[in-house]
């Protein structure tokens, strides 16, 4: 696994794919999912495994909207267009 691959990939899971793990406490850990509509991509899929299960985030580009498609494990934040909410564990999908 060659570090720049590495750093490549990462930057796809944090910025297009946005999900972010914020380990707050020993204890806690804040999801937050934070997709970047990135100019010249016009789909995205990703991935990240925690203790709970897969966070799984795709968006895809229709028309003048973005289509959202978010499983999570437990429960997150969801930040779109400035908004945050948090979402229940489960599937969930949003048109931005």
């Amino acid at each position: 696994n060659h570090h720049m691959y590495s750093s490549f990939m990462a930057w796809l899971i944090k910025t297009p794919g946005g999900i972010e793990i914020d380990h707050a406490g020993e204890d806690s850990m804040r999801v937050t999912i934070r997709p970047s509509f990135v100019n010249g991509l016009d789909w995205v899929r990703a991935h990240r495994c925690i203790n709970e299960g897969k966070i799984e985030v795709s968006w895809m580009r229709e028309g003048e909207h973005v289509r959202v498609n978010v499983y999570t494990p437990k429960r997150a934040a969801i930040v779109l267009n400035g908004s945050e909410r948090m979402i229940d564990e489960g599937a969930h999908e949003f048109v931005v």
